[in-house]
């Protein structure tokens, strides 16, 4: 309830029934209402939690402080975008869960487990992450801000294996180059979609393997480019939607067994191999 004369999480007179959340694996670490909006952890340093949630209701809230280690989820179900600060490690496979508006994880993740993408809304990431278990964008949109290591040490994989959600990578920011292998999820009948929303050069150096269809959209501007310099391969199409900028492709694909599609777009080819056989 916000009501001591400080912003600390371990303020019990913060909290309603003025009890602060015991740290712990499955604890729940829960924020609510339009007080206290920019708490500061001060748990020690790496202290675990199962979840942490931002209610129907909640103001944009803004998490600074110590490092926290996550086991299972992060869900905002308010309208408000709410920001979390902290550095924080995967202690296990967690779900970031964009359900009724937008996150972002401004502060590094790292750990060696797996970050899933839920919800419509968008999990903006922008620092050099290190977590390893690989980003699985099942739903919504994963914003790329700034930075070649956002998404991870892993691989991404975009797209769900069943069901019919959107799934979306946008890129924003300078131009940089990421080395994330990635997967496009075969099995759901939602759309597969990269944009980069910037007039800078973004490539993506690792390979691609198109499960299902994919779509790429570079409209930022005459500069705006989306480059796979990587071997594609699978069956799925590659699609060049109409934009303001082009697409390339610079890696060996000649095992890539789909079609590519240019829609009113620009394609750039920079090896002989660049296009499947």
């Amino acid at each position: 309830d916000g009501g001591s004369g400080n912003n600390n999480t371990m303020t019990e007179a913060n909290w309603v029934g003025d009890l602060y959340p015991v740290a712990g694996a499955s604890s729940v670490m829960r924020f609510a209402g339009s007080t206290r909006l920019t708490p500061s952890v001060d748990y020690p340093v790496d202290s675990a939690f199962g979840s942490i949630y931002f209610n129907a209701l909640a103001s944009a809230f803004t998490l600074s402080g110590n490092a926290m280690t996550i086991h299972s989820l992060i869900q905002n179900d308010s309208a408000n975008l709410q920001t979390i600060g902290n550095a924080l490690t995967l202690g296990a496979g967690v779900t970031a869960n964009a359900a009724s508006g937008n996150l972002t994880l401004s502060g590094i993740v790292g750990g060696a487990n797996a970050l899933t993408k839920l919800g419509i809304y968008t999990l903006s990431m922008g620092v050099a992450n290190t977590f390893s278990g690989g980003l699985v964008i099942r739903e919504g949109t994963v914003a790329s801000t700034a930075n070649a290591a956002s998404l991870g040490a892993g691989s991404v994989t975009l797209g769900d294996s069943s069901g019919s959600a959107n799934a979306h990578l946008a890129f924003s920011g300078a131009g940089r180059t990421h080395a994330n292998n990635l997967t496009v999820q075969a099995g759901s009948s939602g759309l597969s979609t990269i944009t980069n929303n910037g007039n800078v050069s973004i490539t993506l150096s690792g390979t691609v393997g198109l499960g299902k269809n994919l779509s790429l959209s570079p409209f930022g501007g005459t500069s705006s480019a989306i480059t796979f310099s990587g071997a594609i391969s699978g069956a799925g199409e590659l699609s060049i939607n109409a934009g303001s900028g082009y697409a390339a492709l610079s890696g060996d694909n000649s095992g890539y067994a789909g079609n590519i599609a240019v829609n009113a777009a620009t394609l750039r080819l920079a090896a002989t191999t660049s296009l499947n056989a």
